[in-house]
């Protein structure tokens, strides 16, 4: 069960992290999200990633017969 250790507005949708930032997909893209103070670090239009391989460091996003890979440490800044 997860603990819930803060609390900040704006990320919506599916929620993943790699053990330093929040990632939230949502229908307008993906977003990196700073846990120490909520600030938004990094946002991907366009792309949608429903699972999160943490061995890998990648968020994947599957379109019909396409798989779309994205390192979880290269999300654009703002």
């Amino acid at each position: 069960m997860a603990k819930e250790l803060t609390a900040f507005p704006g990320p919506a949708g599916e929620f993943f992290s790699d053990g330093t930032f929040l990632f939230s997909s949502s229908e307008s893209g993906l977003s990196r999200w700073s846990t120490e103070d909520g600030a938004r670090t990094g946002h991907l239009e366009r792309f949608h990633p429903m699972h999160h391989h943490r061995g890998a460091g990648e968020l994947v996003q599957l379109n019909e017969n396409v798989l779309l890979r994205w390192s979880t440490e290269e999300v654009a800044g703002n």
